[in-house]
């Protein structure tokens, strides 16, 4: 499930407006409403309030987040390694 159908699925079971979950999530209305239309991530603090608004356990959410910081570790093109000791760097 994404962002996206976790935020629609608690503003659905909560009957909340975008209002309502962006004052639950500690964000202005707008980054929800970005994020609902795929604009933006959601930021870190709200996507655990968000997980927790779920029913999410804390251990699954820590999960989720290293899983995605994995990911977004390995599809990054532009990281170089780390230069060994003793060496240096030249481009």
């Amino acid at each position: 499930m994404n962002t996206y159908q976790k935020c629609k699925e608690v503003m659905q079971n909560n009957d909340w407006s975008q209002r309502q979950l962006a004052g639950m999530l500690e964000i202005p209305e707008q980054v929800v409403s970005d994020v609902l239309k795929n604009r933006r991530a959601i930021p870190t603090h709200a996507f655990i309030k968000l997980e927790r608004l779920r029913g999410i356990d804390a251990n699954k959410i820590l999960d989720e987040l290293a899983s995605k910081a994995n990911w977004r570790a390995r599809d990054d093109s532009n990281v170089r390694p780390l230069p060994s000791e003793g060496s240096t760097l030249s481009s």
